[in-house]
């Protein structure tokens, strides 16, 4: 079984790095907030350049907007890009959770970056190229002692290095 789990999430990080076009031949370096949604889990990939990764100083921003009766629990953060560790906040709004239990869900990302790193890097003073992806409506397994949503929706976005992606838990009724 640790076997199945450990290929379906190696052909998770795969299908990530490969979604992306316009990123090909770039190495990615990914960080993985989870969060339970009304007991459904949440698991939030975010990645950049592994170019860009000495110029980030600060953690990984991460805001998390439910309707206000949604039950909201960060169940895994980890070291964040060079140790900065993750920031996820929740945020409400007045949506409501639909009759069959399902909510749309609204989650921001910032990647905080030195424009001055960047300069001495040689690249782009602009921002990191972020890609947010977003996987909802799985199945929460562990392998070993990371957690993994499998069997769920994967939703990508592509952008600077502040940008969001709206997603759409499945409720249980």
């Amino acid at each position: 079984m640790k076997r199945l789990t450990g290929s379906i999430a190696l052909a998770l990080v795969a299908l990530v790095l490969l979604v992306a076009p316009a990123s090909a031949g770039r190495q990615w370096c990914m960080q993985d907030p989870v969060v339970l949604l009304n007991g459904r889990a949440v698991q939030i990939f975010v990645a950049i350049p592994e170019e860009f990764v000495p110029a980030v100083n600060g953690p990984v921003s991460v805001r998390i907007t439910v309707p206000g009766s949604v039950e909201r629990e960060v169940i895994y953060l980890d070291e964040g890009f060079n140790g900065y560790g993750e920031d996820v906040r929740f945020q409400t709004t007045g949506a409501p959770v639909a009759a069959d239990g399902s909510f749309d869900v609204r989650i921001q990302v910032h990647v905080p970056v030195s424009g001055r790193g960047l300069v001495g890097l040689d690249l782009p003073a602009g921002g990191v190229p972020v890609q947010v992806t977003v996987v909802t409506n799985g199945e929460l397994t562990w392998e070993g002692s990371l957690p993994v949503v499998i069997n769920g929706e994967t939703t990508v976005a592509e952008g600077g290095n502040r940008l969001h992606v709206d997603v759409t838990v499945q409720g249980d009724n």
